[in-house]
């Protein structure tokens, strides 16, 4: 079973009592939930019918999804494909020339033979003691808010989360009126 990086469920799975079941979008539109786990829709099993993975009282769910084949260099061997053709890829290397590794492009969702393509914050507005961050997004991240109050340390903390992919602004208020820098934490959903 595949699921297209939103959620989207497709392909078969197979049970021992109840053989292969189908994963289709046309008319069981299965999906996963990357923030909870929880299933909804329906898949079909020619030995059972249309089985249903949700209702009001009950779900399945999935505690988390397992990582893509990886390659000896630790990227999935699916993405380096799509975008390099091979995979025989240094992660440490810089594709695009945009400063952005080619691991840290495949965490943060991003093309890494385009330098255009690079997740940073846009836009900071700041009216004490309230700020506002805006950072372009894909719909395949979650996103983390991180603040330090001193680059020196180098302790950056986690400010703020939300649970639905593509989040791509905050308001918040500042905890340190003065000084306060920002970056933000892309992360793959239920991922372990």
């Amino acid at each position: 079973m595949n699921q297209d990086g939103t959620g989207n469920l497709t392909g078969y799975a197979y049970g021992a009592n109840i053989g292969w079941v189908n994963f289709e979008q046309t008319y069981g539109q299965p999906k996963v939930d990357l923030f909870t786990g929880k299933l909804s829709g329906s898949v079909y099993s020619a030995n059972c019918g249309w089985i249903s993975l949700s209702n009001a009282v009950a779900f399945v769910q999935t505690d988390s999804i397992q990582k893509a084949l990886l390659a000896r260099n630790g990227l999935p061997g699916a993405w380096l494909r799509q975008h390099f053709g091979t995979t025989n890829v240094d992660p440490n290397a810089d594709s695009d020339g945009d400063g952005v590794s080619n691991a840290n492009e495949y965490l943060a969702g991003t093309d890494p033979n385009n330098a255009a393509s690079v997740l940073k914050i846009t836009s900071i507005t700041r009216t004490a003691p309230n700020s506002a961050l805006v950072w372009n997004a894909v719909n395949t991240r979650f996103y983390t808010v991180q603040t330090n109050a001193a680059l020196a340390d180098g302790a950056w903390g986690d400010y703020q989360s939300q649970n639905f992919l593509g989040w791509s602004s905050a308001a918040f208020a500042d905890t340190n009126p003065t000084n306060q820098f920002y970056r933000i934490r892309a992360y793959r959903p239920l991922i372990p």
